[in-house]
């Protein structure tokens, strides 16, 4: 004899959900949309919100970025090129995106994001995915911020984007959205110019 549900729902032994139990099923069945979903292991509370309409996004290395790739502990996050990051982000308007290993473990994550606000810049809004691909880190850098790109698309404006990286990504993205770093130097005067005309012209381009 099949059950009848309206039944079961008077039954004492089926004791009713409770709202908080509500949520954290509704939460287990909702898939994770936007920036969010590339947080695996990380408080979520870690990142910045969101932003309500799209921006521009830095997909940012630290390492090799903000201090030189063999810095000692006391050097890293290095004033001249955080300075440099802020211009970046100030002329362009732009929002963080972590794509650098820090990103990959609380402790790490919420120093990199510590010394960003101590610097005066707003906290990345999320962090690319850790793929964990077999293939050569550099080929599976540019992987993950594509990912990230495809599954948070509404958050770009007009494709005005540029990962800064020490990494040479222009052999895996287009160029014209890839500003390269000498590791030991991180990023300079020039390179965050570049960065800048880089936002710029998507920009123009969107605006035309």
């Amino acid at each position: 004899m099949p059950w009848d549900l309206d039944d079961l729902e008077d039954d004492p032994e089926f004791a009713a959900v409770t709202p908080e139990q509500e949520a954290h099923l509704e939460s287990l069945a909702t898939p994770k949309t936007g920036p969010m979903n590339c947080l695996e292991g990380l408080a979520p509370d870690i990142w910045d919100k969101a932003p309500s309409e799209p921006t521009a996004i830095v997909v940012l290395d630290i390492d090799g970025v903000l201090h030189a790739m063999d810095a000692q502990e006391e050097a890293f996050f290095a004033a001249p090129q955080l300075d440099e990051l802020r211009r970046v982000l100030e002329a362009s308007d732009a929002r963080i995106v972590l794509s650098s290993t820090w990103r990959l473990s609380e402790g790490s994550g919420q120093k990199a994001i510590d010394a960003l606000v101590g610097a005066g810049i707003r906290p990345p809004i999320g962090a690319t995915p850790d793929l964990l691909l077999q293939s050569e880190e550099n080929d599976c850098r540019a992987q993950e911020i594509m990912e990230w790109l495809e599954c948070n698309s509404d958050l770009v404006d007009s494709d005005r984007w540029v990962a800064i990286d020490d990494i040479p990504l222009a052999q895996w993205l287009p160029s014209e959205h890839v500003v390269t770093t000498d590791s030991h130097h991180g990023l300079t005067s020039e390179l965050a110019d570049e960065a800048i005309s880089k936002l710029s012209r998507r920009s123009d381009e969107g605006a035309g």
